[in-house]
Parts: structure tokens; sequence; C-alpha cells
């Protein structure tokens, strides 16, 4: 008895990991086991294989899709700034989100609401030719791990484009953002810093929540900002990505979102994953059907999808607001 006592023991403090959770622990190794982010990465990564266990019909191209996957959602973390995250387990799975209710015209309350959601399937454009000698081996073709890292890339600035579409229909929701600002030579950028400090204001006013805590906009209207007295920069060179931090504004957090229009796009999201207007919930994030031949050029393909689902309700407008910027 007080050896199998031990031997429990032992399992719990150094549990026999599967294959499985093995091939997965092995893929987000480089993300820190105290991150925030980890378990998300863990179940994401977790379906991803799973789908390349259950789908030998794709081939060796299914042997690329976990390594593509991981550099996914590398590419992806900006999004948790924006909106809740909330990985599927399954094809159809429950999410929470915190809201405000009024129980009369003096009393409101914070509850969390379940919500089941249905995962879809988006092809992407994003695609990878392969010469007919490699066909028979997509590994042949992605040799190598810039390669990789590269279509993860492609793939999830895709997917954040769609995302931050969605974003601004539900800001255009707002009344507000029928207001357009007009930038001329003579535009004071104080006069921005108080029209984005407005708008937070107003999130604030509506949720209940938090004041409007991250901005996000394009390069002619951060030239602006950066001129104002109420900015700061982080100070750091510009990568190449899509969505990237850039400053604060009264503590409110700038983002530089490259294929932006001429705009503003405030939002909140709270430190609690359930506490945002919108929610996106990853399923699988890389799929594919293996080479397939495209009808008009012949060529074979490497065409990928993904399957997420997404979650809003009649309150999630109300979390974001923005403005059209005009410049003259």
């Amino acid at each position: 008895m007080k050896t199998e006592l031990i031997l429990q023991q032992i399992q719990q403090r150094f549990p026999i990991l599967t294959e499985q959770e093995r091939r997965v622990n092995s893929l987000i190794s480089h993300i820190d086991k105290t991150d925030p982010l980890r378990e998300c990465y863990k179940a994401v990564m977790t379906n991803q294989v799973k789908y390349c266990e259950r789908s030998p019909e794709a081939g060796d191209s299914l042997d690329i899709t976990a390594e593509i996957a991981v550099k996914f959602l590398d590419n992806f973390k900006i999004l948790h700034e924006f909106m809740s995250v909330q990985p599927l387990q399954k094809p159809v799975g429950d999410i929470y989100k915190l809201r405000t209710r009024y129980k009369d015209d003096k009393r409101m309350s914070l509850e969390v609401l379940k919500e089941t959601i249905e995962v879809g399937t988006r092809k992407a454009n994003a695609q990878l030719e392969l010469t007919h000698e490699q066909l028979d081996d997509a590994k042949d073709r992605i040799n190598s791990d810039e390669m990789i890292s590269q279509i993860g890339k492609e793939l999830a600035e895709e997917q954040l484009d769609h995302l931050m579409w969605d974003i601004t229909l539900l800001a255009m929701q707002n009344p507000q953002f029928d207001e357009t600002i007009v930038i001329t030579k003579d535009y004071d950028p104080d006069w921005l810093v108080c029209e984005i400090n407005r708008r937070a204001s107003d999130i604030a006013r509506v949720t209940r929540r938090g004041y409007g805590n991250f901005v996000i906009t394009g390069q002619k209207v951060l030239d602006v900002l950066e001129q104002a007295s109420g900015y700061k920069s982080l100070g750091e060179e510009l990568s190449d990505a899509l969505i990237q931090p850039v400053g604060e504004i009264n503590g409110i957090k700038a983002y530089l979102y490259k294929n932006a229009n001429d705009m503003i796009l405030n939002g909140y999201c709270g430190k609690n994953n359930t506490d945002a207007g919108m929610c996106y919930s990853p399923y699988i994030p890389v799929m594919t059907t293996g080479p397939v031949i495209d009808p008009l050029t012949f060529q074979p393909l490497l065409i990928f999808m993904t399957q997420y689902g997404i979650a809003v309700d009649t309150d999630s407008a109300g979390y974001y607001n923005g403005a059209k910027v005009v410049f003259e």
C-alpha cells in the first residue's frame, strides 16, 4: 500500500506523457511555461496534432502543417490585445463573456454569460506552388525554417486582416464613427488626441467596463499623433509585422496597422479573457487537403485552410469606436 502511494506521488510530480503530448510540448517549447499564452498555444496545437494524426490522406504535407501552425500563432499574439481568444476543443463548443446587466434604474451587475458557437472553415489566399517533381513530397518544397516561418506569417496576417475588418464593422455601428476628422496643414495634433480620448470615454459609458485602452491606426494618422504632446513613443524601430505597438496616449496603447485606411479605431479589452466585445475561437489553425492541380495552369499547389469560430452579440459594438480621417 505504501509502495502504491509512493508511485502515485511520483506520477503526479513526473507525469508520463503520451506521444501526442510530447509532440505538442516540443512544438511550443519556445513559449515559457510562465507565459499566460502557453495554455492557448497548448490547446490549439493539441487540436492541430490530432488533425495531423487523423488525416493521413493529405500525405507528407501534413507533417509540416503543425510547424506552420506554430508560426501562425507566433504572429497572432497581438490579437489578444483587441479581443477575447478562447480555443475550442471540438467543432462545437462553449465560450464565456463578461457583460454588464441592469436590474433596474439603480442597480447593475456583472454576469459571465455562456454562448455555444460552431466553427467554420475559411480557405486562405496564401498558397504554395510545387514542381511536378515535388508533388509526391511537399517537404522538398518547404525545406527550411525560413520558408515555414514565411508561410505561417502570411496565413496569420491574412487572418488578422479579416478580424480587423470584423472589428471595424462593429465600430462603424457607433454613431461617432460617422463623424469625420478633417486634418489640414494647420491642424493641431493635440485635437486628435482629444478625439481619441472622447471615444475612449464613450466606450466606458456604454459598456460600464472600462475606459477604451487601445487605438489602432495607419501610418498617415500615426505621423500626426507623433507630433501631439500627449503621445509617448515606444522608441523602437518598426518591424515588418502587420500590426505592432508603437506608443501610448494618456494610458491608451497605440498600434500601427499597416493595412489600415485613414481612420482611428478605439477599443476596450480587459485583462480577463472574457472581458472583451468580440471572441475569436481558433480550432485548427492550418489545414490542407494535400497537393492539388490548378485547373487553369496545371501547376501543383498546396492550398491552406483554417477553422475557427467568432462570437459577437448585441453588446459587442459598444466595445469598439472610431472615426474616419480625411487629409486636406
